[in-house]
């Protein structure tokens, strides 16, 4: 019987987890928040407006415009974008 009560609460917060990290992808409220981290050198951080994000890329989530953002930076160098 304790094996089974367990397991539930095991599957039980496997899918709550997976539940809060599948918002991740929506819509941001104000904007996104990127940081762009070169191999060397200093990390660089940019705040942009949902409104920018829609004009000058043509995104509406955080996800897509890390995606857009690929394209502009060197290959040595990562970006990642939240929103905000």
């Amino acid at each position: 019987m304790k094996k089974k009560f367990f397991l539930i609460g095991a599957l039980v917060l496997m899918s709550m987890s997976a539940m809060f990290v599948a918002c991740e992808g929506n819509k941001p409220e104000n904007g996104c928040i990127c940081t762009v981290t070169p191999k060397e050198g200093e990390k660089e951080t940019m705040r942009m407006t949902f409104e920018d994000m829609v004009d000058y890329y043509g995104v509406t989530t955080c996800s897509e415009l890390n995606s857009e953002l690929q394209d502009y930076i060197p290959a040595s160098a990562t970006v990642a974008c939240k929103g905000y």
